[in-house]
């Protein structure tokens, strides 16, 4: 499995398995899901040229806004709450490039996990298992930025470790700084994507001290400053998009309208020097909403879909998104709920690693101190909020517990090829058996499990 072809053919099927997962009846259910009315107003807004602040940067609103405009989507649709229909809204089109989205992030997961742990083995299994998890599927077939957080994400982590295989010094400041540039990018998706470069940095500079390296300046240029100037850049070009002289519309965000009157009523800048006025006008309008989102996170506030942080490993409260009943059909839902092998067997493989390295035993694989450490340090931050949380929240973990979860099987020495492959066949029977949740096909289908918040039937 080392060899190159058996890598290409391998790495080539896994694709087209993530592919057909996230594509098959991509336009099944038009209607809006979950935030996606968030999203898709956001489009809308860009083409109507309309001011508008967001709780999360505007990076995805905009890739989805230029789907829309190539659409020929109209200016004056509206999305005000989840469930209603699209109509001709090319919503289709929007989910399916979240779909090719997360098929390249399965591609990213395999390079990802083949370079941490220098094995195309454990890269292809991490592939594998990110292809069919069904949280990741139906995440990646809705108008929605999670998908992109962690496929640019994931990518600086990539170009991150890259690095070390370079062959002299501008090979590894350019992966360097194309770490820094996805990095930029997955902080422009949202503010979680700070995640993926402060764990980059902080490895980096933990194995300065270790290694004796004297690079750790250079590592914080292109790790640190080169993400913000990215995002800046980001921002920007969405200023620039829209009309902010006009009111601006909320979208998405708890901000108060009448802190951005107060705001607009106040600019000491004005009317000496209006284009300054304006920038500072709508530094502080950004600035002002974020606050709001941050607090958000912090003020302890309870929603119907949300759950603690330590129960998601265990998939303890899936998020439903739809349940529909037509009258003489068959019902049939949306959850969000990942594939039970991938996570308990994820769950199971961390805890293995975790009580080796309590051991003081070496590292079973290379890269374990750094996906042990990543995991640690985002559960602990997520553990530190008490605002609302979704199961979408734990996708940066889960990507780390996959590339464990495939290096423990590779690399443990008890594990034989017939229980890989055996392994292998639990994870697809675990994507069939819940498969009904993520296609929203009939609950009657008869290995449908039965949730306890679905059944019974939704009338």
């Amino acid at each position: 499995m080392d060899t190159p072809v058996p890598w290409r053919a391998g790495l080539l099927t896994i694709l087209f398995i993530a592919a057909l997962a996230r594509l098959w009846h991509i336009d099944a259910w038009p209607y809006v899901l979950f935030d996606e009315a968030d999203y898709a107003t956001a489009a809308v807004k860009y083409l109507a040229g309309q001011a508008f602040v967001m709780n999360h940067p505007p990076l995805v609103p905009l890739q989805f806004a230029a789907l829309a405009w190539l659409a020929g989507a109209s200016a004056d649709q509206r999305f005000p709450a989840a469930l209603l229909p699209y109509g001709n809204f090319p919503f289709a089109l929007m989910r399916a490039a979240t779909a090719v989205a997360g098929t390249l992030l399965v591609l990213l997961v395999s390079l990802l996990a083949r370079d941490i742990t220098g094995s195309p083995a454990v890269g292809l299994l991490a592939g594998f298992f990110a292809a069919l998890d069904n949280a990741l599927v139906i995440y990646a077939r809705l108008i929605l930025p999670d998908t992109w957080l962690l496929l640019y994400g994931t990518a600086g982590w990539w170009c991150f470790f890259k690095k070390d295989t370079a062959a002299d010094h501008r090979g590894w400041n350019t992966w360097l700084s194309c770490a820094g540039i996805f990095f930029g990018l997955a902080i422009s998706v949202k503010a979680t994507g700070l995640f993926f470069p402060a764990v980059a940095f902080l490895y980096a500079a933990w194995r300065a001290r270790t290694h004796g390296r004297h690079d750790i300046s250079q590592v914080a240029k292109r790790v640190l400053l080169v993400p913000f100037l990215v995002a800046l850049t980001v921002t920007l070009i969405h200023w620039l998009l829209l009309d902010a002289t006009g009111p601006v519309v909320l979208v998405g965000s708890n901000t108060p309208h009448y802190v951005f009157t107060i705001v607009r009523d106040n600019n000491p800048l004005l009317p000496k020097h209006p284009a300054l006025a304006r920038l500072a006008q709508l530094l502080a309008e950004t600035a002002l909403s974020y606050l709001y989102t941050i607090s958000g996170h912090l003020a302890g506030s309870q929603h119907s879909a949300a759950s603690a942080w330590w129960m998601w490993p265990f998939m303890h409260k899936p998020m439903k998104l739809l349940a529909h009943r037509p009258a003489g059909e068959t019902a049939s839902a949306l959850v969000v709920i990942g594939n039970p092998a991938v996570w308990l067997g994820g769950l199971a493989a961390l805890i293995f690693t975790l009580w080796q390295r309590y051991q003081r035993r070496p590292q079973l694989f290379p890269g374990a101190d750094f996906l042990l450490f990543s995991y640690g340090l985002y559960m602990a931050v997520m553990a530190f909020l008490p605002g609302p949380m979704f199961l979408y929240h734990y996708f940066p973990a889960l990507i780390l517990m996959i590339i464990l979860l495939a290096a423990v099987l590779v690399r443990l020495p008890l594990i034989t090829t017939p229980h890989r492959l055996a392994f292998l066949a639990l994870v697809l029977a675990g994507f069939l058996y819940i498969a009904p949740y993520t296609y929203g096909l009939s609950m009657e289908v008869y290995w449908t499990p039965r949730l306890p918040f679905i059944h019974p039937p939704i009338g």
